[in-house]
C-alpha cells in the first residue's frame, strides 16, 4: 500500500512539478549539498535560475524571516571554479551528474542524514541513488526529477 504522503508527492508531480517541488520542501527535503553548517541566518544558496522561487524556502523564511541569499551560476562548471577560487556558500546545487566532481574537489561536504528529520520519508529510489553519494557518503538531497526529456529516434 502506497503512503499517503508518498501518493500525494506523486499526485502532486503528475500535475504540477511547481507544487511538487513545493511539497518536497515542505517535507524537508531540497536538492543541496551541503558545504558547511547552516547555523548562521544568513544562508547563502548558490543555484540556477528557477530555484530561488520563495515557495521552496517557506520553512526557512518562517523561521528567519526572509529568504536565504541566492547567487546565481550559468553553468556547473562555472559554479565549480568560483567556488574552488575561494567563494563561499551554505548549499550548493549542482545537476546530478556533478556530485561526484564536487565532492572530489572538495566543494561540497557531505549531508548528515540523520538531522534530516523527513529523511526517512523520502522514496528510496532517490535517497538510494549513486548519483548522490561519493566514496559512500551522502552528497545530495534529491528533490527533483523528470524536468530532462527522452530523445529518441
Amino acid at each position: 500500500m502506497i503512503d499517503a504522503r508518498l501518493r500525494d508527492l506523486l499526485d502532486a508531480w503528475a500535475t504540477d512539478r511547481r507544487r511538487f517541488l513545493g511539497l518536497l520542501g515542505a517535507a524537508g527535503v531540497t536538492a543541496v549539498p551541503m558545504t558547511r553548517a547552516m547555523a548562521q541566518d544568513d544562508m547563502t544558496y548558490f543555484t540556477r535560475a528557477g530555484y530561488e522561487l520563495p515557495e521552496f524556502f517557506q520553512a526557512y523564511i518562517d523561521k528567519h524571516g526572509a529568504p536565504p541569499n541566492i547567487t546565481f551560476y550559468g553553468g556547473t562548471d562555472e559554479a565549480l571554479a568560483k567556488m574552488r577560487s575561494g567563494f563561499h556558500v551554505d548549499v550548493a546545487h549542482p545537476f546530478l551528474q556533478d556530485v561526484g566532481t564536487w565532492a572530489d574537489a572538495e566543494a561540497i561536504q557531505p549531508i548528515d542524514t540523520s538531522r534530516l528529520s523527513n529523511w526517512p520519508d523520502l522514496a528510496p529510489s532517490l535517497a538510494d541513488d549513486p548519483g548522490t553519494r561519493s566514496g559512500g557518503q551522502q552528497f545530495f538531497a534529491p528533490n527533483d526529477w523528470g524536468i530532462t526529456s527522452v530523445a529518441y529516434r
